[in-house]
């Protein structure tokens, strides 16, 4: 059994000045596995700019960057001589990919919205709302 403490939160800042949009996305996440020694800790922001065309759809360029270190920390015994050998291990990748996007209200309710990643990572992602 392994075990996964994980805490994130997030949130979006977003303005519309005539048909010109910015939106600025930003998400943490914290996790840590007991069981393996190792602790996740990931940001992730997007900003994005676009504009809305006549029939009422938005499309949006920009960026997302993830940043993210993992830390695997531990010991091997030394054996008999009782000597251990500690380690720590810290993984640092960063890295910026482009999104381009498009979203749509349905009426008062519902919102479709659709992002592509390109570039060093890629990424799809499609989301169907429902706003209360």
């Amino acid at each position: 059994d392994v075990t996964v403490n994980t805490l994130g939160f997030g949130g979006t800042l977003a303005g519309k000045l005539g048909e010109l949009i910015v939106t600025l996305n930003y998400q943490f996440l914290n996790a840590e596995t007991p069981e393996a020694n190792t602790s996740t800790k990931t940001h992730v922001f997007m900003p994005l700019i676009g504009l809305e065309i006549p029939v009422g759809i938005q499309l949006l360029a920009g960026a997302q960057g993830q940043f993210y270190n993992t830390n695997i920390e531990g010991f091997v015994s030394g054996g008999e001589d009782g000597t251990d050998l500690s380690y720590l291990v810290n993984f640092e990748p960063r890295r910026w990919n482009g999104i381009l996007g498009a979203y749509y209200g349905v009426g008062k309710h519902i919102e479709l919205s659709v992002n592509f990643g390109f570039g060093d990572r890629t990424s799809t992602t499609a989301i169907l709302g429902y706003r209360f």
